[in-house]
């Protein structure tokens, strides 16, 4: 068994209390640690029928929150809670995750989900509608990024051709919606 702590969706305004937390919960023994992966804050009544505060943020940036607390810790690993993949370059994030793991001592996983807010996709100029079938296809892509030097794929969203992130995470560790 495992244990895990997350950080707050909205209580993540100070990042020395950031870091303090992540170093006591290292020291504590605690295995990982999380946070959610939306990018844009809204007005706390945006929202109809979700909780009040619901994307007020302040919102954290994953990759640049867990490369910060990677530095200040030892052995605690961090995962998305979930990233709205779809929203992000596939290669982007490949890149991006490879590199947290590999510099973390591969204490990265990367959680990814599809998220019900359309106005963080319209804001980032990806298509609501097909973020499903976009998930499915990045997931192949980045697989393959993550396991050969270089890729050739074509599907419906993207287009590698011999291509690669050079450096590949020894164990990429993804987790995907079921």
């Amino acid at each position: 068994m495992k244990f895990g702590a997350g950080f707050a969706l909205m209580a993540q305004a100070d990042p020395i209390a950031l870091r303090d937390m992540a170093q006591t919960l290292d020291g504590a023994g605690f295995d990982y640690v999380t946070t959610a992966g939306h990018l844009l804050c809204t007005p706390p009544d945006s929202h109809p029928g979700q909780p009040l505060p619901t994307y007020v943020g302040p919102l954290r940036e994953p990759f640049v929150f867990f490369a910060y607390l990677a530095a200040v810790t030892q052995r605690l690993a961090f995962r998305t809670s979930i990233l709205s993949l779809q929203l992000f370059p596939t290669a982007l994030v490949a890149k991006q995750a490879a590199e947290l793991s590999l510099l973390s001592g591969s204490r990265f996983q990367l959680g990814v989900g599809i998220s019900w807010n359309q106005a963080e996709y319209v804001a980032l100029g990806q298509n609501f509608k097909t973020r499903g079938r976009r998930l499915e296809e990045q997931s192949v892509v980045l697989r393959r990024l993550w396991a050969e030097p270089f890729v050739n794929f074509e599907g419906h969203f993207h287009k590698l051709s011999g291509v690669g992130l050079n450096q590949l995470p020894q164990k990429p560790q993804v987790d995907w919606p079921a």
